[in-house]
């Protein structure tokens, strides 16, 4: 039996804590400014294309390293080991031949490290001179990187190419493989094993090179990848080699036994090569995660029938009641940052037209995420782009008309330039798009406007694209992982929404948690800190244990990965560090000069 005090007093508690729950709703309702856009920012603050860095062909200058590509410029090795020469703002310098190479060498020896890129394919191997000059010329701390290896032919034929390259002989001229084995600490995110013992798996994932000729190295060589047989008699040290480096008087030979240096995979391996082997080496980064949504949310209630087949429910319910629920659950279990790219509706053709009341709910809880929302180009049934565009510009006006969209999604490379003067997207500053193969994987498309590449798929991830991204990591500290909802929306009979909830969080969980330490960033603020990554400049000095930075802009931070050999932080004067993983850092800069001490001896 409940007195009348006690049931006084529940009746009191009840009745508190119902109004906490209402009062913390209207404030929230009240905080929640979703129908302004933060991320816009006007174009005086944003660093243009015009302050970024450019190469001096010119003059060199002597207080920075210096990269030399031997070889044709018209190779994409070249724009590989160009584009990384201006990431890490060190000269760069071509040279067609050996010859012209080995004409200025005495110049090259004043600058402070020097990493020589040798595009194979274009120097004759049977002129025994070539060779030569490559290790007459190797002098201490510097880096030798075969980009890509001469025809095995070649190799067998001529000893003194096979003891630069640390090959003993050649085995095979072909051999295939059943997956391939990278070792630990040579990449940002730890070793891997490009196989499964699940053929589904395998089926789904494998994606990488496996046959290649097979190589037996010489004793003082280190393997960073290696192909893996299925023949378990084979030590370890003899399965064929992909990646590998052999020591040549004091400088260290890097072979890459494949075309990885022909694709943007080549950046992160010119900064792990330029890194490894030494004490301590220290370069820039941009330090941002994204995760984004292309074609969600959907808020027209479209594509019934078959969707009704399908899931048992509209596609209104099903976006909103099963693949937010599973999205947004795989986005809060990682660090990467959100955005979403809106797609109003897919079928500009028939009757159904996006409703008020979904926008608003998804701008709601979005915004209580911390997550962008963009805009997509998505659409079927060939509605041009520029009526599509006036459709959702007059949807947005009479929905949240101060809504300004600072980041678009495009699937057409033609006339984007064009397209962005469509009055909706006139507040945009960064694209992102698919990535195909391209070496530049951000950059300008103009003086004001950024392309960002999305560089792999969050539900149909594979082997290669964590070899890029891994890579990527390594080079920039930069990632973009893309999760298309079209295929929800229009599925083409099979069921989707079970495909991605199987495999999304698990594939961000697993592939991507050894990059937590960098931070998550949605696609604006992405953009902000690559116009700041590109507008970057620095010199720096390393005495001993002490690594001195001079920034040219201070008015930002600035990110930079430090990696060493055993040797932990001991201190950082005008910044502050974090631990990536063993032996690897990541630096924040916080005004225009920065000393790193690091400890005297080995620590761990």
């Amino acid at each position: 039996m409940i007195s009348r005090w006690n049931y006084f007093s529940i009746t009191i508690v009840m009745g508190v804590v119902l109004l906490m729950f209402q009062m913390t709703n209207v404030m929230l309702e009240q905080w929640n400014h979703y129908e302004e856009n933060s991320f816009v920012r006007s174009w005086e603050e944003l660093p243009s294309e015009s302050s970024a860095y450019a190469l001096n062909t010119t003059a060199a200058e002597e207080n920075r390293g210096v990269v030399v590509y031997i070889g044709s410029e018209s190779a994409r090795a070249f724009q590989v080991t160009q584009q990384w020469a201006v990431y890490t703002k060190q000269n760069f310098v071509s040279c067609g031949t050996m010859e012209e190479y080995q004409a200025c060498v005495r110049k090259l020896a004043a600058y402070p490290g020097k990493i020589v890129s040798v595009h194979s394919e274009d120097i004759d191997w049977k002129d025994g001179k070539n060779w030569k000059i490559l290790e007459e010329n190797a002098a201490a701390d510097d880096t030798l990187v075969f980009c890509g290896l001469p025809e095995s032919s070649a190799i067998k034929g001529n000893a003194g190419l096979r003891s630069l390259l640390g090959i003993s002989r050649v085995r095979s001229e072909e051999v295939s493989v059943e997956g391939l084995r990278l070792e630990e600490g040579f990449l940002l995110g730890g070793g891997a094993e490009y196989r499964s013992v699940d053929p589904e798996e395998n089926r789904q994932r494998q994606d990488m090179d496996l046959t290649f000729p097979w190589y037996i190295l010489s004793e003082d060589t280190e393997i960073y990848m290696r192909g893996i047989l299925e023949d378990e008699s084979l030590e370890l040290q003899e399965m064929p080699p992909v990646i590998w480096r052999s020591p040549v008087k004091e400088a260290n030979i890097y072979a890459v036994n494949g075309d990885y240096m022909e694709e943007a995979h080549g950046l992160g391996l010119l900064s792990a090569m330029w890194a490894d082997g030494k004490e301590c080496e220290i370069y820039p980064v941009v330090n941002a995660q994204n995760l984004v949504a292309v074609n969600y949310p959907g808020l027209a209630p479209e594509n019934s029938e078959e969707i009704q087949a399908i899931y048992g429910q509209d596609l209104e319910r099903l976006l909103r009641d099963s693949v937010w629920p599973v999205f947004i659950a795989a986005y809060r279990q990682n660090t990467l940052g959100l955005t979403c790219m809106l797609a109003p509706q897919f079928d500009y053709k028939d009757e159904n037209l996006p409703e008020q009341n979904q926008l608003l709910y998804y701008m709601k809880h979005l915004n209580e995420e911390r997550a962008e929302v963009g805009l997509s180009d998505g659409r079927i049934c060939g509605t041009p782009l520029e009526q599509k565009l006036l459709e959702d510009q007059w949807f947005m006006e009479g929905t949240l008309p101060d809504y300004q969209f600072t980041s678009f999604y495009s699937t057409e490379g033609e006339n984007l330039e064009e397209t962005l003067q469509n009055d909706i997207l006139k507040p945009v500053r960064t694209v992102v798009s698919r990535y195909n193969g391209e070496l530049e994987v951000f950059g300008y498309l103009n003086e004001y406007l950024t392309r960002q590449a999305l560089l792999t798929d969050g539900v149909n991830y594979t082997y290669s694209q964590d070899f890029l991204t891994k890579c990527m990591e390594t080079a920039l500290g930069y990632t973009s992982v893309m999760v298309d909802m079209e295929k929800i929306a229009y599925p083409e009979g099979s069921d989707r929404l079970k495909e991605m909830s199987a495999s999304l969080g698990w594939n961000l969980q697993n592939y991507f948690r050894s990059y937590e330490n960098f931070a998550g960033t949605t696609v604006s603020e992405s953009d902000e800190r690559i116009r700041s990554f590109l507008a970057l400049d620095y010199t720096k000095r390393i005495e001993g244990n002490t690594v001195y930075l001079e920034l040219n802009n201070s008015e930002t931070p600035a990110w930079f990965v430090l990696r060493s050999e055993g040797k932990g932080i001991q201190s950082v004067e005008g910044g502050q560090w974090t631990r990536l993983e063993d032996g690897s850092y990541l630096i924040e800069t916080a005004g225009k000069n920065v000393m790193i001490t690091l400890h005297n001896s080995t620590w761990r």
